[in-house]
C-alpha cells in the first residue's frame, strides 16, 4: 500500500510480477471501488459532526460520467487509533468499457449534523476534505489494489478539474481504498485515429443546405463564453463530418464539435478521433482553443500541441504564460504539452530563460496542490539544459535573494536615511557578484555588477528600487531595472502580453501605432523585476513641474514636448508619435477594462510616445468609493492629450485622424477575438489572482 500510494518508485518484488494483460474494451464489469476507512482524524475540527459520508462521482473534462454514489453515515470508532470504518463497496453504474482514459474519480467527504427532524434522514452536509484519483495510469493501466490518498481540506469545494495529485502533507487526512483486482491488469488501448473523412458508422450528405451552414457558421462565430443549448449541441454533432469542410478556418469549429459530443467512449469517441486525423490547421493559435479543461481527451491535447508546434520561438514565448498554465489539466506529468515546452526550450536559449522564470514562479505561487508538478518540471529542464545554464539561473537566483534582502532594509529605515542605507547595502551585493552575470528580465541582458551610486528608490508604499547595472559591453549604457517586493506582479504580465499581442496583430495588418511596452517578469510571489523605459516621466510630473494647477491646464504637455523636440519637424514627429499611441492605448485599456487610470500610472517619453503602467485593476474591476465607481469613463482622453493630438485648443483634421486610428485598430482586433479571449479565459480559470 505504501509503494502504491505514495509512487516511491519502486514495487515489492512480488506484486511487480507480469500479469495477464487484458483489453479494456472487452470488460463488461461495473466499475467499483471499496470504501474502507478514514486515518489521522483531526478531532477537535471533527467533533462537531455525528457522522461522516464519503461521496463520490467519476468525472471527465469535468462532466460526471457515473452516478453519484454515496457511503452509509458512519461515526468515529475510538480504538488505539480513532478513525472512521466505512468497510463498504461504491458500485458507480459504469462498465468499464465505458471509462474514458483521463476520467477521475473525485471523491469528497461530508460532515453530517443532524437536525431537529426526528428523520433518520435529516442531516444537515458540509464538505470537509476532497481528494481527485485517476483511474489510468501513465501506461493506461486501470488502477488496483489498496490506496492511502490524503485529502485536501479548507472551504474550497471540489473541482473535477482541479489537482489529481493527493495531499502528502503530515497533517493530511488519509482516506483508505481498496480498487478491485481481478488478478488481470486492465488497459485502455488507444485505437489510431481513422483518416477517412466519413467512417462508416455515419452517413456523409451529399450537400449542406445554405441555412445549415448559416447556422452552424453563427455558432462558430460566437465568442467562447457562450453556451450552447442541447438543440445546438445536437446540430452539431448530428452535422460533425460536415464541420471540416466548412467550418475548418474558424477557431471556434473544432472546439464546438468536441464541446457537443455526447459521450467519449466508442462509437463517439472514434468519430471525433476520425475528425481530429483529418482536420487541417490554418493557422498554430487555433491550438489555443483546444486547450480548454473541459477537453480533457488525450488524442485532443495531443493534436492541440502537435498544431502549437508550429509557433515561432518568439510566437511561443508571447503564449508561455498560458501554456506553461496549461499543464496543471494534463492528466501525466510526460504529456504532450511537457515534452514540447522543454524540446523547445533546449533548442532556443530565450525559450529556456522565459520558461525556467515561469515554471519557477508557479512551483511556489501554485500551492502544494501543483506545487509538485512544477517542480518536476523544473527540474527535467535541469537536466536538459546542463551545468552551465543552470550555473547561469542559480546566480540569478543568488541576486534576486540578495536585492529582497536589500529591499527590505530599505524599506524598514527611515525616509531620511534610505539613499544612504541602499548604497550600503548594495555595495555588499556588488562585493558578492563577481563577474559577468544574466539578469532575469532577459537573457540579452548581460552585466558585470552593480552601479552603486547611481542606484535608486521610489516614495511609494512598496518602495521599489531603481537599480543600476554596469553593461558588460564597456561601450553599452547602464542597464537599469526596478526591482519591487510587496506586489503579485503576474497581472502586469498578463496586460502587458496582451498589450504586446495586439500591437503584432496592429502591426500585421499594417497599422504602427507606435507603442512603447515593457519588460517585466516575477521572481517571486510577491517580488519582480520591470524594464526602465528610459527618457520618459509621468504624466502628473509633466503636468505639475511648474505648480499644481498644472493639472488644469491645457498647455503643459505640449510645452513638455516642445521642450525636448525644438525643431518643427521633430515637434511633428513627436505629435504623431503621441497621437498613434495615444489611439492604441485607449484601445488596449478600453479592450481589457483596464481601471484606476490616473496621471501617475501614464507616462510619455520625450520622443512623445504615451504607455500606461501599474495594471492593478483590469476587468472592469474598478476602484470603488462605497458604491461609486472611481474611474467614470471607459478609457483615459483628456484636454492636454486633446490639445497635444490637435496642436491646439481647436477640434482639427487630425482629431478626427487620430479617432479613425481607434476605430481601425479596435476592429482590427475584433477579428483575433478568440485568440485574445483564448488567452484570458486559460488564465482567469486557474484563479492566479487576476482581478
Amino acid at each position: 500500500m505504501y509503494c502504491l500510494s505514495l509512487l516511491p518508485g519502486y514495487l515489492p518484488e512480488w506484486w511487480a510480477e507480469p500479469k495477464k494483460v487484458v483489453p479494456l474494451s472487452k470488460q463488461t464489469r461495473v466499475f467499483r471501488v471499496k470504501a474502507c476507512a478514514l486515518h489521522k482524524l483531526p478531532i477537535i475540527d471533527f467533533r462537531r459532526y455525528s457522522h461522516f459520508q464519503l461521496e463520490a462521482c467519476i468525472y471527465h473534462g469535468g462532466l460526471p460520467v457515473s452516478k453519484r454514489t454515496s457511503s452509509p453515515p458512519a461515526k468515529i470508532s475510538h480504538s488505539f487509533f480513532s478513525s472512521i470504518v466505512w468497510k463498504k463497496w461504491l458500485n458507480f453504474g459504469v462498465p468499464l468499457s465505458h471509462l474514458p482514459r483521463e476520467c477521475r474519480l473525485c471523491l469528497t467527504l461530508h460532515g453530517l449534523e443532524t437536525t431537529s427532524s426526528t428523520n433518520d434522514r435529516g442531516w444537515n452536509r458540509t464538505p470537509i476534505a476532497w481528494v481527485i484519483q485517476k483511474l489510468f495510469d501513465s501506461r493506461g493501466v486501470l488502477i488496483f489494489g489498496p490506496r492511502l490518498l490524503g485529502m485536501w481540506g479548507g472551504d474550497e469545494v471540489m473541482d473535477p478539474l482541479d489537482s489529481p495529485y493527493p495531499n502528502t502533507s503530515r497533517d493530511a487526512v488519509l482516506l483508505e481504498l481498496l480498487f478491485e483486482d481481478s488478478g488481470e491488469r486492465v488497459k485502455y488501448e488507444e485505437a489510431p485515429p481513422i483518416t477517412s473523412h466519413a467512417p462508416s458508422s455515419a452517413k456523409k450528405p451529399g450537400a449542406t443546405p445554405s441555412l445549415l451552414y448559416r447556422g452552424l457558421k453563427k455558432m462558430a462565430d460566437r465568442d467562447r463564453f457562450s453556451s450552447l443549448s442541447m438543440e445546438d449541441e445536437k446540430l452539431i454533432w448530428s452535422n460533425r463530418f460536415l464541420l471540416r469542410d466548412h467550418l475548418s478556418s474558424s477557431p471556434r469549429g473544432l472546439p464546438l464539435l468536441l464541446l457537443s459530443t455526447p459521450h467519449w467512449r466508442p462509437p463517439h469517441r472514434d468519430d471525433v478521433w476520425a475528425v481530429l486525423g483529418v482536420w487541417p490547421c490554418h493557422d498554430p493559435v487555433h491550438g489555443l482553443e483546444l486547450l480548454d479543461p473541459q477537453l480533457a481527451d488525450g488524442i485532443v491535447r495531443k493534436t492541440a500541441v502537435s498544431w502549437l508546434s508550429g509557433l515561432h520561438d518568439d510566437d511561443l514565448c508571447d503564449f508561455l504564460p498560458q501554456l506553461v498554465q496549461s499543464l496543471r489539466h494534463d492528466n501525466y506529468e510526460r504529456g504532450a504539452m511537457a515534452e514540447l515546452l522543454l524540446r523547445r526550450a533546449v533548442l532556443s536559449p530565450r525559450v529556456a530563460h522565459s520558461l525556467y522564470w515561469q515554471l519557477r514562479i508557479l512551483a511556489t505561487a501554485s500551492g502544494e496542490r501543483y506545487g509538485v508538478r512544477y517542480r518536476n518540471m523544473t527540474q527535467a529542464l535541469d537536466v536538459l539544459l546542463g551545468e552551465r545554464i543552470r550555473a547561469e539561473f542559480t546566480t540569478q537566483e543568488e541576486l534576486v535573494e540578495q536585492l529582497v534582502a536589500v529591499a527590505a532594509v530599505v524599506k524598514a529605515t527611515r525616509d531620511a536615511h534610505r539613499q544612504t542605507m541602499l548604497v550600503h547595502e548594495l555595495q555588499r551585493v556588488k562585493e558578492r557578484m563577481v563577474g559577468d552575470f544574466r539578469l532575469p528580465l532577459s537573457p540579452s541582458l548581460l552585466v558585470r555588477g552593480v552601479d552603486v551610486e547611481s542606484s535608486s528608490f521610489f516614495n511609494s508604499n512598496t518602495v521599489p528600487l531603481k537599480i543600476s547595472f554596469l553593461n558588460s559591453d564597456p561601450f553599452g549604457d547602464n542597464i537599469d531595472i526596478i526591482f519591487k517586493v510587496g506586489d503579485d506582479l503576474r497581472q502586469d504580465i498578463l496586460v502587458l502580453q496582451m498589450i504586446k499581442l495586439m500591437e503584432k496583430i496592429w502591426l500585421r495588418a499594417g497599422l504602427d501605432l507606435k507603442m512603447v511596452t515593457y519588460d517585466c517578469v516575477a521572481t517571486g510571489q510577491d517580488h519582480g523585476m520591470l524594464e526602465v523605459v528610459t527618457d520618459s516621466s509621468t504624466l502628473r510630473a509633466i503636468q505639475t513641474e511648474r505648480g499644481v494647477t498644472g493639472s488644469f491646464k491645457d498647455k503643459p504637455l505640449s510645452n513638455w514636448l516642445m521642450r525636448y523636440n525644438t525643431s518643427e519637424t521633430d515637434y511633428r514627429k513627436a505629435i504623431d508619435n503621441f497621437t498613434c499611441s495615444c489611439a492604441g492605448y485607449c484601445v488596449a485599456t478600453y479592450v481589457l477594462g483596464i481601471c484606476d487610470r490616473h496621471n501617475d500610472n501614464i507616462m510619455v517619453k520625450r520622443s512623445g510616445h504615451m504607455f500606461h503602467i501599474d495594471f492593478g485593476k483590469i476587468l472592469g474591476n474598478a476602484q470603488m468609493f462605497g458604491s461609486i465607481k472611481r474611474d467614470r469613463v471607459p478609457f483615459v482622453l483628456t484636454r492636454d492629450m486633446a490639445y497635444v493630438i490637435n496642436d491646439g485648443d481647436r477640434p482639427t483634421s487630425r482629431f478626427q485622424q487620430f479617432v479613425d486610428l481607434c476605430c481601425t485598430a479596435y476592429n482590427e482586433l475584433r477579428r483575433h477575438t478568440h485568440t485574445l479571449l483564448s488567452l484570458l479565459s486559460l488564465v482567469i480559470s486557474l484563479d492566479n489572482g487576476v482581478a
